[in-house]
């Protein structure tokens, strides 16, 4: 993102299309629907469940986790739909949440 005098600009296309996640968010929305399991989430499960969810995050995370296969996402209309986790996002979360849990278990065991 390019800034000047007049304060930060909008991304470029280049920008906009390279390949950042939001591992957090990521995280956050996998661990929900790995709780909501087979019944899906919906963008109001997200955000009453995130405080301060913002809808372009939202849908851009969602459509990246669907891209890449850890996410079915079954669209209603332009912004509603029915979400689930597949076995690409739960081995995914498990690796997100895994390398935190790991870490923790090697410091105790140090201790």
């Amino acid at each position: 993102m390019e800034e000047d005098e007049e304060g930060p600009q909008l991304m470029n296309e280049d920008e906009a299309s390279s390949e950042v996640y939001d591992t957090d968010l990521e995280g956050s929305i996998l661990m929900i629907m790995k709780v909501w399991g087979d019944k899906g989430i919906t963008r109001e499960i997200l955000y009453d469940e995130i405080r301060g969810l913002r809808h372009d995050p939202m849908k851009n995370t969602m459509v990246s986790l669907e891209k890449r296969g850890y996410v079915s996402i079954e669209w209603l209309d332009m912004d509603r739909f029915f979400a689930y986790i597949t076995e690409s996002g739960l081995e995914y979360l498990d690796s997100i949440i895994g390398n935190d849990v790991n870490q923790e278990s090697t410091t105790n065991d140090l201790q």
